[in-house]
Protein backbone atom coordinates (compact mmCIF):
# COMPACT_ATOMS: atom_id res chain seq x y z
CA UNK A 1 0.00 0.00 0.00
CA UNK A 2 1.17 3.50 -0.78
CA UNK A 3 -1.00 5.03 1.93
CA UNK A 4 0.88 5.27 5.19
CA UNK A 5 -2.21 4.77 7.34
CA UNK A 6 -3.12 1.50 5.64
CA UNK A 7 0.53 0.46 5.76
CA UNK A 8 0.49 0.93 9.53
CA UNK A 9 -2.76 -1.02 9.78
CA UNK A 10 -1.49 -3.91 7.67
CA UNK A 11 1.89 -4.13 9.42
CA UNK A 12 0.90 -3.32 13.01
CA UNK A 13 -2.83 -3.98 13.25
CA UNK A 14 -5.47 -1.90 15.00
CA UNK A 15 -3.36 -1.49 18.15
CA UNK A 16 -0.48 -0.18 16.03
CA UNK A 17 -2.81 2.30 14.33
CA UNK A 18 -4.01 3.55 17.72
CA UNK A 19 -0.43 4.01 18.93
CA UNK A 20 0.59 5.65 15.66
CA UNK A 21 -2.31 8.10 15.79
CA UNK A 22 -1.36 8.84 19.40
CA UNK A 23 2.18 9.70 18.29
CA UNK A 24 0.81 11.96 15.56
CA UNK A 25 -1.46 13.65 18.10
CA UNK A 26 1.47 14.14 20.50
CA UNK A 27 3.54 15.82 17.77
CA UNK A 28 0.64 18.13 16.90
CA UNK A 29 0.05 19.00 20.57
CA UNK A 30 3.75 19.69 21.13
CA UNK A 31 3.78 22.06 18.16
CA UNK A 32 0.72 23.87 19.50
CA UNK A 33 2.27 24.17 22.98
CA UNK A 34 5.41 25.73 21.51
CA UNK A 35 3.48 28.27 19.46
CA UNK A 36 1.20 29.13 22.39
CA UNK A 37 4.12 29.57 24.79
CA UNK A 38 5.99 31.79 22.35
CA UNK A 39 2.87 33.89 21.80
CA UNK A 40 2.15 34.23 25.54
CA UNK A 41 5.70 35.29 26.41
CA UNK A 42 6.41 37.23 23.23
CA UNK A 43 7.38 40.51 24.89
CA UNK A 44 9.68 38.95 27.49
CA UNK A 45 11.38 36.67 24.96
CA UNK A 46 11.85 39.44 22.44
CA UNK A 47 13.27 41.81 25.07
CA UNK A 48 15.78 39.19 26.25
CA UNK A 49 16.99 37.96 22.86
CA UNK A 50 15.32 39.16 19.64
CA UNK A 51 17.26 36.72 17.48
CA UNK A 52 16.32 33.72 19.61
CA UNK A 53 12.67 34.82 19.60
CA UNK A 54 12.73 35.12 15.82
CA UNK A 55 14.39 31.71 15.41
CA UNK A 56 12.00 29.96 17.79
CA UNK A 57 9.01 31.58 16.11
CA UNK A 58 10.18 30.43 12.69
CA UNK A 59 10.95 26.93 13.91
CA UNK A 60 7.46 26.73 15.44
CA UNK A 61 5.93 27.83 12.14
CA UNK A 62 8.07 25.35 10.21
CA UNK A 63 7.06 22.53 12.56
CA UNK A 64 3.39 23.35 12.11
CA UNK A 65 3.75 23.52 8.32
CA UNK A 66 5.63 20.23 8.17
CA UNK A 67 3.03 18.45 10.29
CA UNK A 68 0.20 19.64 8.05
CA UNK A 69 2.10 18.71 4.91
CA UNK A 70 3.07 15.29 6.25
CA UNK A 71 -0.49 14.43 7.26
CA UNK A 72 -1.70 15.18 3.73
CA UNK A 73 1.20 13.54 1.88
CA UNK A 74 0.90 10.44 4.06
CA UNK A 75 -2.09 9.54 1.92
CA UNK A 76 0.25 8.94 -1.02
CA UNK A 77 3.59 7.77 0.36
CA UNK A 78 5.27 5.25 2.57
CA UNK A 79 5.78 6.73 5.95
CA UNK A 80 7.24 4.86 8.88
CA UNK A 81 10.40 3.90 7.03
CA UNK A 82 11.08 7.60 6.44
CA UNK A 83 13.46 9.23 8.91
CA UNK A 84 11.65 12.57 8.84
CA UNK A 85 8.88 11.46 11.22
CA UNK A 86 11.41 10.70 13.91
CA UNK A 87 13.39 13.86 13.17
CA UNK A 88 10.32 16.08 13.51
CA UNK A 89 9.14 14.32 16.67
CA UNK A 90 12.56 14.98 18.19
CA UNK A 91 12.54 18.56 16.93
CA UNK A 92 9.15 19.14 18.57
CA UNK A 93 10.47 17.94 21.93
CA UNK A 94 13.74 19.90 21.69
CA UNK A 95 11.93 23.04 20.57
CA UNK A 96 9.47 22.81 23.45
CA UNK A 97 12.27 22.24 25.97
CA UNK A 98 14.26 25.17 24.55
CA UNK A 99 11.30 27.53 24.71
CA UNK A 100 10.36 26.50 28.26
CA UNK A 101 13.97 26.94 29.44
CA UNK A 102 14.19 30.36 27.83
CA UNK A 103 10.85 31.38 29.33
CA UNK A 104 11.84 30.08 32.76
CA UNK A 105 15.17 31.95 32.64
CA UNK A 106 13.43 35.11 31.45
CA UNK A 107 10.78 34.89 34.17
CA UNK A 108 13.47 34.47 36.84
CA UNK A 109 15.39 37.46 35.52
CA UNK A 110 12.23 39.56 35.41
CA UNK A 111 11.45 38.66 39.04
CA UNK A 112 14.90 39.65 40.30
CA UNK A 113 15.24 43.15 41.77
CA UNK A 114 17.10 45.66 39.66
CA UNK A 115 20.78 45.97 40.43
CA UNK A 116 22.00 49.40 41.57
Amino acid sequence: SHVMYTEVFVELGIIGVVFFLRVLWAIIQQGRRVKRLIAEKRDLLYAKDPEAHSLLTRLGDALEAWIGMALVFSLAQYGLSEYNWYLVAGLAVVLYNSVTKLVRDTDVEAALPARP
